[in-house]
C-alpha cells in the first residue's frame, strides 16, 4: 500500500494516468474514474491505481479479450470497470 503522500501524488495525476495510448482502454477507464473512483474504499482505489500501471496491451486483453489478471485485486477491479461500462452502455 502506498503512503498517504504517495497516494496523494497519484490522485493528482489520476486524470492524466487514465489517458491511454489505446482509445479502447481509455474509454473504459475515464468514465469509471469520473463516476466511481471517489466512492471506492481506499483498498479498491489502490487497486485502480495499480491497474493504471499495467500496459495498454494487458488492459485491452482484460477489457476486450476476456482474459483476467492473475492478481485478485486487479481481477476484481477489471470486473468492476467492465460492469460499469456494461451498465452505462
Amino acid at each position: 500500500m502506498r503512503t498517504d503522500e504517495e497516494f496523494a501524488r497519484r490522485l493528482q495525476r489520476l486524470g492524466w494516468d487514465c489517458r491511454r495510448g489505446m482509445k479502447e482502454t481509455e474509454v473504459m477507464l475515464q468514465p469509471f474514474r469520473e463516476q466511481c473512483f471517489d466512492a471506492l474504499p481506499r483498498a479498491q482505489q489502490e487497486a485502480f491505481l495499480d491497474l493504471l500501471d499495467c500496459s495498454d496491451a494487458d488492459l485491452f486483453a482484460w477489457f476486450a479479450g476476456g482474459e483476467r489478471p492473475a492478481e485478485v485485486a486487479l481481477a476484481d477491479m477489471v470486473e468492476r470497470v467492465l460492469a460499469h461500462a456494461a451498465a452505462a452502455g
